[in-house]
């Protein structure tokens, strides 16, 4: 008779929103048609990446693209950059386009173009897919390094 295994399966995940949730989620949506930067801070473990993450899936679940208002969202989170690799801002922008769009830049115009470029052509794309709703996780992290002249991303 063989032995009966049995895999570990991972615990279903829920989601409760909280007041603070819906504080916060009520706040970003209601700037959103002032093409308003919205920046979410606090203390690691307080739920920021779990309420960005229950957004976009709660726009995503109700994007119609025949309804007028109705938009996508993605989450991106941000990724290691090699130590003294330059050009950190043009590498983080086409992280970001990649990920977002699930295709590759181009290389040649990545090379020959600045870092304000490569945003306009990001938005532009984000735009022409009805993503109007971008929230990058753990961005702060790699502001702060930039700034503050270490360049050991993690």
């Amino acid at each position: 008779m063989e032995p009966e295994f049995f895999l570990p399966q991972p615990k279903p995940t829920a989601i409760v929103v909280t007041p603070l949730m819906r504080e916060v989620i009520n706040r970003s949506l209601s700037v959103h048609l002032l093409s308003a930067l919205v920046v979410w801070f606090g203390s690691g473990r307080i739920g920021k990446t779990t309420t960005a993450r229950y957004l976009v899936d709660w726009l995503n679940q109700r994007f119609d693209a025949q309804e007028p208002g109705s938009f996508r969202a993605f989450t991106y989170e941000v990724g290691r950059i090699g130590k003294d690799s330059g050009n950190e801002w043009k590498k983080a922008i086409k992280s970001v386009y990649q990920a977002v769009l699930d295709t590759q830049m181009d290389h040649g115009f990545y090379l020959r173009n600045p870092a304000e470029e490569l945003a306009r052509l990001t938005v532009h794309a984000l735009r022409r897919m009805d993503i109007q709703f971008l929230i990058i996780d753990e961005a702060g992290s790699v502001v702060y390094r930039s700034n503050s002249g270490d360049k050991s991303y993690s």
